[in-house]
């Protein structure tokens, strides 16, 4: 799936908590305020910004190895979904 593909099919929210956030506002943090807003979402909202073999993917669900950040989307995922996006 392409990233375009990936935004129109699941739609991922904006941060409310940092509304300058990277990925056009809408990627949540690791860490602090942001990541435990990501802790209380559902877990089929919650997809992982990782970096493998020097490119990006966006992964679904949580995940904590190589990971860069987080998204959550209006639209739940069940199955075993990765956004290819190169290099950033």
């Amino acid at each position: 799936m392409t990233y375009p593909e990936w935004i129109k099919t699941y739609k991922p929210v904006q941060n409310h908590i940092d509304t300058n956030g990277n990925m056009d506002g809408t990627m949540f943090e690791t860490y602090g305020a942001e990541h435990a807003y990501v802790l209380t979402v559902p877990r089929y909202n919650i997809w992982t910004l990782v970096e493998t073999d020097n490119s990006f993917c966006i992964m679904n669900g949580y995940n904590w190895v190589n990971r860069l950040g987080y998204f959550v989307t209006e639209k739940p995922c069940t199955d075993d979904v990765t956004v290819r996006m190169g290099r950033l």
